[in-house]
């Protein structure tokens, strides 16, 4: 035995984990565990939860030489080794428990284990994304080229991180035998998996264990309340989706369009894992979405845009504009290039065009564009056609010189939309970028666009003429009725808040920590009222935290809007249904003091036409 593991073993000892009921959310990674744990936490459960992706010797050794091998970024290897000392814990503790019900004591507290699975490509590609940083600087090196190549073995830039890659996969295909069998003594394999149901209950004489596909968790609720046999009043706790991270739209788009060798996928789900929790159709069907065929050109050629959230112009209006750009005649002008990727060309009609693959997409040529100095605030101005009005709309974007978005347009068509940006003096071209969001339909063209640096400041918009308030929070109300959920040692609990007349600081020990004030009424929003506006407001110059984070919740604690990185004063969202009451959550960065906002103002609004500010959205559950 090393002295880890003698360490270890004596901690769990005089732990209260080992004689107390315990729940191990204990499963591989990018399947849910995270909406799990906040969930189940949630509703008071008496069982104290830990949450991890492994136990087992074998991988812990193999988490131990990579870490040796410093391939991966500092923090990266860092949470590994937290993950080791917390598996090692553990493990020593589910030792302690068989001892205990071997000598007939402790029976009662059964020990109960959540194991979560996915299909391997889904959950290697998410597992991808989650860790980017360790097979690339930055995001713009992702492609469809570069994440293939990731997959299949090649151009990857050292034979340690080949190596990690491979032992990903070994960690998927192997994590029932390597984990469940040999640390809990129950062998999955030795029983039929009931596909129909997507989980299924396994029990020994001291472990019971609930074994769910992520692909069936639009069920994840009923199935959680049956094992427990408890009720979700509040349904599920959605936690750690790709979809909301910085890598969302790419790890969007890679999704839909990674396309894989057969050959590869062959061996993937040519396995006993892949076999036994998906039937013959299932696997068909996973390879028929990551084999379709695509040429090595299309490859090369597709380059993924990343959209940049780049601070926006300031709120104020100007009077004095400077053309910088326009292009106009877009359909008919001759300088619209086409780049399609089936054997369908583009076609081209009255102000409106068909496109007939999703990477298919209308470019104008690069225009150089005239030294900016400092950067500076500019105008987009879009313009449509009558004729157009009850077509589908297109994706515009305006990329620079590297092909990358400096600003997106939502897919929506009216005959004129405004958009105010601000633009790094480092921009020398740009062009415009036309995609169809549905394939197969007439799609509505712009017949012209115009950039304007905008000169001189004049004075505020108006924001009573498109806005309506309908609650204003001072830190004193918000103060007054705040409830602190804390999940790290009750020690430190009491430090953890700090509340005065004039503000409400916040030190969080974890990701689930969270201050939510109570629920408040709303009125319906009018029939003209499309936009769900947040004003974050903080007074005498105080600077806002960007490790904050900002959620209105509805009644049943789903998230209707977030804010992330409220540097604005104002973020507008596209309207969602509500029943009609609402809480404001704040969550912050783990060990680092936050002061919440002295004021939060919310509002409906008719129209961001004017509005200099991005407009967001939350999805539903996508990826863990």
């Amino acid at each position: 035995m090393t002295w880890a593991n003698f360490k270890y073993l004596i901690m769990s000892l005089f732990s209260k984990a080992s004689y107390t009921p315990l729940l191990l959310i204990y499963q591989m990674k990018k399947a849910g565990s995270q909406t799990i744990e906040a969930s189940l936490s949630r509703v008071g459960l008496k069982r104290q939860i830990f949450r991890i992706h492994f136990m087992s010797q074998a991988n812990s050794d193999i988490m131990r030489n990579y870490i040796a091998a410093k391939i991966f970024p500092a923090d990266y290897r860092n949470s590994m080794q937290r993950q080791i000392e917390e598996s090692l814990f553990l493990n020593n503790v589910v030792w302690i428990k068989k001892l205990l019900y071997r000598m007939n004591l402790n029976r009662k507290n059964k020990l109960y284990l959540i194991v979560g699975l996915r299909e391997p490509v889904g959950a290697l590609l998410a597992s991808l994304f989650q860790n980017y940083q360790i097979y690339f600087e930055d995001l713009e090196q992702v492609t469809l080229q570069s994440v293939h190549d990731i997959f299949i073995g090649s151009s990857i830039r050292s034979s340690e991180l080949s190596s990690y890659s491979k032992s990903e996969v070994n960690f998927i295909q192997n994590w029932f035998d390597t984990e469940l069998k040999s640390v809990i003594g129950i062998d999955v394999y030795d029983q039929p998996f009931p596909y129909k149901n997507g989980y299924v209950i396994r029990e020994n004489n001291f472990a019971k264990v609930l074994i769910y596909r992520f692909e069936n968790i639009k069920n994840l609720q009923s199935i959680l309340e049956e094992f427990f046999n408890i009720k979700l009043e509040e349904g599920l706790s959605n936690r750690n989706f790709s979809t909301n991270k910085d890598y969302g739209e790419i790890y969007s788009i890679v999704k839909n369009k990674l396309t894989l060798p057969m050959n590869y996928l062959d061996k993937i789900y040519d396995t006993k894992f892949a076999r036994y929790f998906y039937t013959v159709d299932e696997i068909k069907k996973f390879k028929e979405h990551w084999g379709q065929p695509q040429s090595q050109e299309d490859l090369n050629n597709y380059k993924i845009s990343i959209l940049k959230r780049l601070r926006p112009a300031s709120d104020m209006t100007h009077v004095c504009r400077k053309e910088l750009f326009i292009l106009e005649n877009i359909p008919t002008s001759g300088n619209i290039f086409q780049n399609y990727y089936s054997s369908h060309k583009i076609e081209l009609g009255d102000n409106c065009f068909k496109a007939y693959n999703l990477l298919d997409h209308l470019a104008s040529p690069f225009i150089n564009i005239a030294d900016l100095g400092n950067s500076i605030n500019c105008e987009i101005e879009l313009f449509y056609s009558e004729n157009t009005k009850n077509l589908q709309p297109p994706i515009i974007v305006i990329q620079n010189q590297d092909m990358n978005a400096i600003a997106s347009f939502p897919t929506r068509q009216e005959g004129h939309i405004k958009k105010i940006i601000r633009l790094a003096n480092s921009l020398k071209q740009l062009r415009l970028v036309i995609s169809a969001s549905v394939i197969n339909t007439w799609t509505a063209l712009p017949v012209k666009l115009k950039i304007n640096q905008l000169m001189e400041e004049d004075k505020e918009y108006s924001s009573a003429q498109i806005q309506r308030s309908i609650l204003e929070l001072p830190i004193t109300l918000i103060s007054s009725n705040l409830t602190l959920n804390y999940y790290g040692p009750e020690a430190q609990r009491q430090q953890a808040l700090k509340t005065s007349r004039e503000e409400v600081s916040f030190r969080s020990s974890g990701e689930l920590d969270h201050l939510a004030t109570g629920f408040y009424n709303i009125p319906s929003p009018g029939k003209n009222e499309k936009y769900f506006v947040i004003e974050v407001i903080y007074e005498n110059g105080t600077s806002i935290h960007e490790d904050i984070i900002i959620d209105v919740q509805e009644a049943s604690c789903n998230i209707l809007y977030r804010v992330q990185y409220p540097y604005n004063k104002m973020n507008y969202f596209s309207m969602k249904k509500c029943n009609g009451s609402i809480r404001i959550v704040f969550y912050g960065k783990p060990g680092k003091e936050l002061r919440l906002p002295d004021k939060i103002k919310l509002a409906y609004a008719t129209s961001d036409e004017q509005m200099p500010f991005y407009t967001n959205c939350i999805s539903g559950i996508d990826d863990e």
